[in-house]
């Protein structure tokens, strides 16, 4: 949810999400608090249907998925979690 200052106050997000998420963004660690997680259970992508992007952002994460699969890379970043 985020504040009046355009700030986010909290984030509910899957215990594996937020680690990853953590792991490629260094600066977030100092400024995000991190104090509990849902357990790992499946977690879905949604992209606004009125926001013009949202078309291209599901193929660029599909595109993602699918050469992440290919070259091993998704095994890489699941065997972490």
């Amino acid at each position: 949810m985020g504040n009046s200052a355009g700030h986010l106050d909290f984030l509910i997000e899957n215990d594996a999400v937020v680690d990853f998420n953590l792991s490629q963004h260094a600066e977030l660690k100092e400024s995000l608090k991190k104090s509990w997680c849902l357990p790992s259970i499946k977690s879905y992508v949604a992209f606004a249907p009125k926001n013009p992007k949202s078309r291209e952002y599901a193929k660029i994460l599909s595109d993602f998925m699918l050469e992440s699969r290919k070259n091993g890379k998704l095994k890489e970043i699941l065997k972490n979690i």
